[in-house]
């Protein structure tokens, strides 16, 4: 992997640095990052440079600003490393190492895909899906199933969802039709392109995150899966007798930046949502920006508050739970 390194792996981003203006340009465009909370910064920002392809942009230390908002405890620490696509200008992870997190456990322990509560996963697009899995369950990663193929109408897919290290859940993307004109990334995945939370309470769901101006593009409804091996890790009998349904949501009419509402029919199991809080580790949240945080905050009847978050600089937004736990930051430059 030794062309992924360079000057990534000192430290330096590639390919131009990230600042205000970046999140500026990308307020009412979908969340421009996902922030994950790890066990061991080093060795997570190692794997996203060596097996996926990623650089660095940022590394430092969180402000205590941020983390007094996130309801850590006055003395709580934290670094962390801003991960991104080679290049890209949004679609960034965030790996966020927390002083106490280890031994606060998981957002998600031992979760089914289909158990509700917090953010469940991240989707990215690979050329090679087969390479890709091999790759990062020699690195650690667990897959819920080997790669199946399914339909999404209008889109026919091969796809696979593993949890690594520290519970952060990689849905990889192959579209087979119709074909990705031009795949426009170097790294061995893109960047995320899509945030999904399963959700027990799907309306009050949808009406919170219509509060945020976000709105459905594009929506699924019908069986969980095709009958045989499927996504979610389900017995092959009960196939047939679950449903979901899926809302895909964007403030703008894009297919990134986008939020999957998913909703099982026939299927219980525990719920996440008291759990979805740092220092736990996981995918703790997606970060928003707007043109407009003050009102929307207000809106979803938020606390606004103001920090400094790197490479950004100061920020003034306000933090919202979804129904199911799952929590979003919002955000706007000052």
């Amino acid at each position: 992997m030794s062309h992924f390194l360079g000057l990534a792996a000192m430290g330096i981003a590639s390919c131009g640095h990230i600042t205000a203006a970046d999140l500026s340009a990308a307020a009412g465009d979908g969340w421009l990052e996902a922030v994950v909370s790890v066990g061991d910064l080093d060795a997570r920002q190692a794997l996203f440079r060596d097996v996926l392809g990623y650089e660095l942009v940022h590394r430092g230390s969180v402000s205590a600003e941020q983390l007094r908002e996130w309801g850590l405890a006055k003395g709580e620490t934290a670094q962390e490393a801003l991960m991104r696509e080679p290049g890209a200008r949004r679609g960034f992870i965030r790996l966020v190492a927390f002083s106490t997190g280890p031994a606060a456990g998981r957002i998600r322990s031992s979760a089914q895909p289909w158990e509700a509560g917090g953010w469940s996963g991240l989707n990215v697009r690979v050329r090679d899906i087969d390479l890709v899995f091999n790759r990062l369950q020699a690195a650690g990663f667990q897959g819920f199933s080997d790669p199946v193929s399914f339909t999404v109408p209008p889109f026919r897919v091969r796809e696979a969802m593993m949890v690594g290290p520290d519970g952060l859940v990689l849905g990889l993307l192959e579209r087979v039709e119709p074909p990705l004109a031009e795949p426009g990334w170097r790294s061995l995945v893109s960047r995320p392109v899509t945030a999904f939370t399963v959700t027990d309470r799907p309306a009050a769901t949808e009406t919170a995150l219509r509060n945020l101006s976000l709105a459905v593009r594009l929506s699924f409804d019908g069986l969980t899966a095709e009958p045989g091996p499927n996504l979610f890790a389900l017995p092959h009998a009960m196939v047939a007798q679950t449903t979901r349904s899926v809302r895909w949501w964007q403030e703008a009419k894009r297919e990134e930046g986008t939020i999957a509402s998913i909703a099982f029919g026939g299927l219980a199991g525990r719920s996440f949502g008291g759990t979805a809080r740092a220092p736990r580790l996981g995918l703790l949240t997606l970060r928003l920006p707007v043109p407009d945080a003050q009102s929307r905050c207000v809106a979803a009847g938020a606390k606004v508050y103001s920090a400094t978050i790197a490479p950004y600089g100061r920020i003034h937004g306000c933090i919202v739970h979804l129904p199911n736990g799952a929590q979003v930051d919002i955000l706007q430059a000052d």
